[in-house]
């Protein structure tokens, strides 16, 4: 529906407060819980607060003022309608048990609404739109980086393992992370693949700037992020890496990834391979 005001020629800011004196664009998500759940606003206190960036038990409860065990049922009925889904670290082998899940949004409408719309609402419904067109210009290409452009790149490693250019079949495909403790804190990697009986993995970086990815990047990818990924390190892993760009690349990050079975794909390249999948 909201695609078919889309206007080629118009600018982001014109598309952006189109939607926004939309009345309909205020309320069709706040009437998706409405209409299915008996206590609307505790969820979408939930929603809200994963879309702003608390996507662990303990900080989502604690942001939406609630034990985690109330927290944690309400987030079990949003799994069971598809709004949200918790995801594990591509290296864990049972996600039930472990503890490094974290809850995200699962419909690209949703998180939009969430992170953009529902906190701005009172300010949208009486025409003030100069602060929600603000956090929207400031925030949006990190929002669509984030969440839209990784997981682009992840169906895009999906593609290219099916049709058997990656050279293993994975096991799970998603990202990785480590837990908040220790010297490891806040070390995240966009994409991985792994087949841990072959002992096959592919890394990924995303970066959706308009700065090309650099030499830095490549490094700190392959020389400081790789050592930390929780595998069994006795044993001979083959590690591939894919670098995944908006803006393209420096002639120094392919230097630098010479001595590695690096792919490296702008955005030109992956709409084209996804078209063809």
């Amino acid at each position: 529906m909201y695609l078919e005001d889309l206007d080629p020629n118009a600018s982001l800011t014109d598309h952006l407060t189109r939607l926004l004196t939309r009345n309909v664009m205020l309320d069709d998500a706040g009437a998706l819980l409405r209409d299915q759940l008996s206590e609307p606003r505790n969820y979408a206190t939930l929603v809200e607060n994963i879309a702003s960036g608390f996507t662990r038990l303990s900080d989502i409860a604690r942001m939406s003022g609630m034990e985690d065990g109330a927290a944690s049922k309400y987030l079990g009925v949003l799994k069971k309608l598809g709004v949200v889904e918790r995801a594990v670290p591509a290296t864990v082998t049972r996600p039930a048990q472990s503890k490094l899940g974290r809850y995200r949004i699962v419909d690209p409408y949703l998180r939009f609404y969430y992170r953009f719309i529902w906190p701005n609402r009172t300010l949208i419904a009486s025409g003030r739109l100069d602060v929600p067109l603000a956090t929207l210009q400031q925030h949006l290409h990190e929002f669509v980086g984030k969440h839209s452009f990784e997981e682009l790149c992840r169906e895009w490693v999906l593609d290219y393992a099916g049709s058997g250019q990656l050279g293993f079949v994975p096991r799970r495909i998603g990202s990785f992370w480590r837990s908040r403790s220790g010297e490891t804190s806040g070390m995240e990697i966009d994409v991985m693949a792994i087949n841990e009986d072959e002992h096959e993995m592919l890394i990924g970086e995303c970066k959706f700037t308009r700065e090309a990815i650099g030499a830095s990047v490549v490094r700190k990818l392959i020389e400081d992020k790789t050592p930390l990924v929780d595998i069994d390190m006795s044993k001979k892993w083959t590690i591939r890496y894919a670098f995944f760009s908006r803006s393209g690349f420096s002639s120094d990050a392919r230097t630098a990834a010479k001595r590695f079975d690096c792919e490296f794909v702008d955005l030109t390249r992956l709409e084209r391979d996804l078209r063809k999948s």
